[in-house]
């Protein structure tokens, strides 16, 4: 992982642990055989995200553009994690594919009720 902030603490166990659980998460919704029922359940009602444009993104339109991506992705790989509070954590991340520069993608994820759900997406297109 690149470090951030050099300063920062390491992650304690227990937060590693939360953070390879949400690492998971973020990878099932990145693979196109995924269902839908699964994406929809990992994606809180309240999810927001922007396009190119500075449109918002709502839930249903974020899980209907991952249901219909084609497989062409070849990987994400995890840049770091960062807990803003015991139940919410920020990945950074980069998604490639065959033909394109890869994009760097942040996701924030938070604990309601005993699941960590993605409440919201960013994503930094063809970045490089």
């Amino acid at each position: 992982m690149i470090a951030v902030n050099p300063n920062q603490n390491e992650l304690t166990a227990t937060e590693q642990d939360i953070v390879d659980q949400i690492w998971q998460r973020e990878e099932q919704l990145a693979v196109p055989s995924a269902t839908s029922g699964d994406v929809a359940n990992m994606v809180a009602s309240d999810f927001v995200s922007f396009d190119a444009q500075g449109n918002t993104v709502a839930k249903h339109e974020y899980v209907d553009q991952l249901n219909n991506t084609d497989s062409e992705r070849t990987g994400i790989t995890r840049l770091w994690a960062h807990f803003g509070s015991e139940n919410s954590c920020c990945l950074a991340y980069m998604r490639e594919a065959e033909r394109t520069q890869p994009d760097i993608c942040m996701a924030l994820w938070i604990e309601r009720d005993g699941a960590w759900q993605k409440t919201f997406h960013h994503q930094n297109a063809k970045f490089g």
